[in-house]
């Protein structure tokens, strides 16, 4: 697996890669494969080693997340030179010296970030590792989202809540089993009190004077897990709260 926090270039140099084994045979085309080419970019100067040989190559390109082509240190990274390195097998590694990244004049970076027509546009938008666009083929990996509100939830209503017993914003008799959010809606203003499991139900008058005023018909939805209450208490007269918890 790649290790997408470790450090890999500062600002004038390509820092070390250790030596890494390839996966697979190398080509008479120069196509290497490794278990993640993470590290490895365009222009980078590798040593191969393995059977006895020891070969200095430049990386070409970047083909996918497990497999380089590589050239002759003397080639241009636009050539159709082909190297050879079928004599690279499984097992033996490629490895990289820190080295001074390369130069880039100013008008090298500008066209390296204009879009050709229709779009006629420096382009400014994120990329994954291996510079493909995110969309809806290739979407953005966001942590946590996969299961985070994946269910059960339930959704009820408290009604007439008064302005003189404090009331715990849930549905039934317990909450909802690893809840993770509370959504509300109410007719009328409320006071709302975030609790403490540790400590016994706050009075009436604590809730008035600590808690947060929650105006008629605001949808609101808080972070909340089953081991924090939560509590209520009408502004004036009664009010109505539909509570949703969702896990």
């Amino acid at each position: 697996m790649s290790d997408f926090t470790a450090p890999r270039i500062t600002e004038k140099r390509y820092l070390a890669i250790a030596p890494t084994a390839l996966t697979a045979n190398g080509t008479a085309a120069g196509v290497i494969e490794v278990a993640s080419t993470y590290c490895f970019k365009v222009g980078q100067i590798v040593l191969f080693i393995g059977g006895g040989n020891r070969q200095l190559a430049k990386v070409k390109r970047v083909i996918s997340e497990t497999q380089l082509i590589v050239i002759g240190v003397d080639k241009s990274v636009v050539t159709s030179d082909k190297l050879d390195m079928s004599a690279f097998l499984i097992g033996h590694t490629i490895s990289l010296s820190e080295d001074k990244r390369p130069v880039i004049t100013i008008d090298e970076i500008q066209r390296a970030v204009y879009a050709e027509e229709p779009t006629v546009a420096l382009r400014s938008h994120l990329v994954d590792w291996l510079g493909r666009s995110y969309d809806t083929s290739n979407p953005m990996p966001i942590s946590g989202l996969s299961d985070a509100l994946a269910g059960p939830s339930v959704q009820g209503k408290l009604a007439s809540v008064d302005t003189t017993t404090v009331v715990e914003l849930k549905v039934g008799a317990s909450v909802l089993d690893d809840r993770k959010v509370v959504t509300l809606q109410s007719d009328a203003s409320f006071f709302l009190y975030f609790g403490d499991d540790s400590l016994s139900a706050p009075s009436a008058a604590t809730v008035i004077a600590d808690g947060f005023t929650i105006f008629a018909s605001q949808l609101m939805t808080y972070e909340i897990k089953p081991t924090q209450p939560i509590y209520a208490l009408a502004v004036a007269g009664t009010v109505n709260i539909r509570v949703a918890e969702r896990s």
